[in-house]
Formats: structure tokens, sequence, C-alpha cells
């Protein structure tokens, strides 16, 4: 705990930071080591039923109809058996390149990343639940977000592991393959409506 706590403003800085896309932002992070890797994780679990929040304010289109508590859990799965698979890819590049320590630098700094985005992304909760703008508006907004956030990604496993952007690139696309595959893969096994965005606007 102790350790959590000292580490907490320094790993924040350091998010922060590389949300800013600022070379600095890795230190905190670039250590490796993977029990701060595990500590990291304090911080997911802590932010995790917030997304329930998230859901209940704007479900994703095609379950409007359906319970956000539903919803939610599928979401948890989603994302568990997505971040699994992508570990074991992120685990098997490392090996190759010789750079294991290096992927434990990287999710440290994904996990904290996190809480930034999460309060970078409290506005547009509020605008939501305020009704200050209509679905489609929030929806636009939440495009704009997710690019960002797989820039910022793209940026942190560039720094993290200090090879070419282009590769860098190459591996979060890989992620958002996997996630877009696992998203699609389960919501036809939970018989949840595949709802896209050009049939609704």
């Amino acid at each position: 705990m102790k350790k959590l706590i000292a580490e907490f403003k320094p790993c924040l800085r350091g998010a922060f930071q590389l949300c800013l896309f600022m070379h600095s932002g890795i230190e905190p992070f670039k250590a490796g080591d993977w029990w701060q890797t595990l500590r990291s994780f304090t911080w997911v679990l802590l932010f995790l039923p917030l997304s329930y929040l998230t859901v209940a304010l704007h479900p994703p289109l095609g379950t409007e109809d359906l319970s956000s508590i539903y919803i939610t859990n599928v979401s948890y799965l989603i994302g568990l058996s997505s971040s699994l698979i992508v570990f074991g890819i992120f685990f098997a590049f490392a090996s190759v390149m010789k750079k294991q320590n290096r992927l434990a630098s990287y999710i440290s700094a994904v996990n904290w990343i996190g809480i930034v985005m999460f309060f970078i992304s409290l506005p547009l909760l509020i605008a939501n639940y305020m009704n200050w703008f209509d679905y489609k508006a929030i929806e636009d907004i939440g495009i704009v977000l997710t690019i960002y956030g797989l820039a910022i990604s793209a940026y942190v496993f560039y720094r993290a592991f200090d090879i070419p952007w282009e590769l860098a690139g190459c591996m979060i696309i890989v992620g958002l393959l996997v996630g877009e595959t696992t998203h699609d893969a389960i919501y036809q096994l939970m018989d949840i409506p595949l709802v896209d965005y050009s049939e609704v606007f």
C-alpha cells in the first residue's frame, strides 16, 4: 500500500504527460517492474464500477432495451477476453524482441492513462446526463476520443519498447482488430443486436 501511494503522484504525472505525447512521460514506468504493473491494476479495479454508470447513461447502439447491468457484465467479458488475447500477442512480440520487461512498462503506463482518460471523458458523461447533446453528437465525440486513445496507446508502445513508430502503430492496430472481433463474436454469442453506426446515422 505504501508503494502504491508513493508512486501515485509521479505515475499520474507521467500518464498525463503521455496523454500530451511528451517523451518524459514514460520515465515513471521505465523500470519494467512487474510488481508495479500488478499494483497499477488497483486503479483499474477501483474505476471499474464506473463503467456501469457509462452504460446506464449512454447504452451501446441496439442495447437500449436491455438491462444496463447485463450489458456492463458483457462488456467486462469482452474486455477480459480481448485483453488476454492481446496480452498473449504482445508477450510473444516482446519475447521475440527480447524486451519482456518493456511489456510491464507498457501495461503500467496504459493502466494509469486510464485514470486520465476517465477524467477527459467525464465532461462527455455530464453532457449526456444533462441532455446537452443528442445521441449522435455524443457518439461522434466518443469516436474522436477513441481515436485519441488509440494514438496515445501507439505512442506509449513506441516509447516503452523503443521501436519504430510504424511498428508500434501496427501492434496497436492488431490489438484493435482483436478487440473488435471479440466484441462482435461475444455479442453474437449472447444474441445481442450488432448495430453499425452508419446504419443509424
